[in-house]
């Protein structure tokens, strides 16, 4: 089997990952309840369950769109977060960390308010649960995660936002759902939004990782070490469009303990490495990267690997090292980000 065509297999989907470095309490609000649907510009089934405040100079914030329901009843939400004025805008849908660890679309409000501040339209859904059943992740990344991009798109012009002017930024975890850019849409059952599929201009995952998976996954991969390549939405990298990937790793990622101990064992001995990659499709892309020659597997390494497997399939993309932050996004790394992010639109 080729890396390209077992990269599929190999690629994992879970990350035990922090939420963004957020205020314990939240900025005062001047918050008014909508009376009609020209208020927040959106459709009147939804008006019921919103509200609007401001969050910084010039943004406006509508809060608690349904954007999914799960066959129990269970809805999902998204906040909105825009300039007070302005039309034809960037449209970014901005996926917060690990929901098992609490992280909720609040925990991304710094990062999606400085994205607005400078000139975007903010979507930020929550997606997940707290509650660790390997049979509702493929939910999470492979319905979740592109209704709450078909939602933003369909949304986007009644907030002043150009759909086709698209970027999709994970932080950590958020990196999985964010990454439908790799996959053409399927239907999502719950989605309020149909499938479209469209054209993404950027999309950014910030400490993606892709490959660890806690520990608390070995048993079901034990059981079937084929088991992410049902629920991953990555299921064919040659798939290939012209969206820019940016993949970044914090400066001080390597510091925080986010690596593994090969216990000297080589990537093809390793019973870890095995359950993660079953037919060892990657093996020659760390030997070349040299990433274990230190005996030890950092989140820098994985990142490296990935970014190489991306350009050897043919996508444009590249690794960007977030300096003076490790696996989390501080404000100094928000700011760094959000230029980064920018820049990347201006081009």
């Amino acid at each position: 089997m080729s890396l390209r065509t077992g990269l599929a297999a190999t690629i994992v989907l879970f990350a035990a990952c922090g939420t963004s470095q957020v205020a314990e309490e939240p900025p005062t609000a001047v918050v008014v309840r909508p009376t009609t649907t020209e208020t927040v510009g959106i459709v009147a089934t939804t008006v019921v369950s919103t509200t609007t405040s401001t969050e910084g100079p010039g943004v406006v914030v509508v809060s608690d769109l349904v954007y999914y329901e799960s066959e129990d009843g269970n809805a999902l939400h998204l906040d909105v977060y825009r300039p007070s004025d302005g039309v034809d805008l960037p449209l970014v849908v901005l996926f917060h960390a690990s929901p098992l660890f609490g992280g909720t679309k609040a925990s991304v409000r710094d990062l999606a308010t400085m994205m607005a501040e400078r000139g975007a339209v903010v979507f930020a859904p929550s997606y997940g649960s707290r509650v660790f059943d390997p049979t509702e992740v493929e939910s999470w990344f492979s319905e979740q995660g592109p209704c709450a991009v078909w939602t933003a798109v369909d949304m986007g012009l009644s907030f002043g936002a150009d759909p086709g002017n698209l970027v999709l930024f994970g932080e950590t975890t958020g990196s999985f759902p964010a990454s439908t850019v790799f996959s053409p849409p399927t239907e999502a059952a719950g989605c309020v939004a149909a499938p479209v599929d469209v054209d993404v201009e950027a999309a950014f995952f910030f400490e993606q990782d892709w490959f660890f998976v806690p520990d608390i996954w070995d048993p079901v991969l034990t059981d079937d070490p084929r088991y992410f390549a049902t629920i991953q939405p990555w299921d064919d990298l040659t798939h290939l469009r012209s969206t820019s990937i940016y993949i970044l790793v914090g400066e001080l990622s390597d510091q925080g303990g986010f690596d593994r101990s090969m216990q000297r064992a080589t990537y093809v001995d390793s019973d870890w490495v095995r359950l993660r990659d079953p037919e060892g499709d990657l093996a020659d892309a760390w030997v070349a990267s040299g990433g274990l020659d230190d005996d030890r597997m950092s989140l820098t390494d994985v990142s490296e690997v990935f970014t190489a497997v991306l350009l050897d399939v043919g996508w444009d993309a590249q690794l960007v090292v977030v300096p003076g932050t490790g696996h989390g996004l501080n404000e100094p790394a928000m700011a760094f980000v959000v230029d980064l992010l920018f820049e990347e639109m201006a081009d």
